[in-house]
């Protein structure tokens, strides 16, 4: 015997709601979720642009002009700008001053005593007839650019090495009178 399932009007109702609930859900997943006018923007895709690149075989080689004194070398291979002092016995005010002088200027330093035979030969090849204590400003890859004949101040020798433009030869400048306690 077969039974007949016979529906009441509330199970028609809840029966009729469920199928409109399926229907909105689908129709909701399978246009994208969005019912609005607005035009939906995807962006294709890019590729990478090709990179070049040219191999290297280590750091470039700095070159220098041959028969520069070896602290100036040694400078100049650190530095693209070098202060140096050419100095002989008892000038250590010249020193202080360039030393100072190549760090505020962020430049080299190079000490050259001329009471050593090499780097008297190697100065005097470099910068011909020049009394001591003398300051060089030297760039790469060994051009001297201002030459400071005697005492020169520490902002002035930074001044001169920052200056890219700078080719000088000052007058000399006597140095100043040791303070004494």
């Amino acid at each position: 015997m077969k039974k007949e399932l016979k529906l009441t009007k509330q199970m028609k109702i809840a029966l009729g709601a469920g199928g409109v609930v399926i229907v909105s859900l689908l129709a909701f997943v399978v246009l994208g979720g969005s019912h609005s006018a607005k035009p939906s923007y995807t962006a294709a895709p890019v590729a990478p642009a090709p990179t070049t690149t040219t191999p290297t075989k280590g750091p470039q080689k700095i070159q220098l002009n041959p028969g520069l004194p070896g602290a100036l070398r040694k400078a100049l291979l650190a530095h693209d700008v070098v202060i140096a002092v050419v100095y002989g016995q008892g000038q250590s005010a010249s020193l202080t001053a360039a030393r100072q002088g190549a760090k505020t200027a962020h430049a080299g330093f190079a000490a050259l005593d001329v009471g050593e035979e090499s780097i008297a030969r190697d100065v005097a090849v470099l910068v011909p007839g020049i009394p001591s204590p003398t300051v060089l400003v030297v760039r790469r890859p060994g051009t001297v650019t201002a030459t400071f004949p005697g005492y020169s101040d520490s902002d002035t020798l930074a001044q001169a090495a920052v200056d890219p433009a700078t080719t000088t030869t000052a007058a000399p400048t006597p140095a100043p009178a040791p303070s004494t306690p």
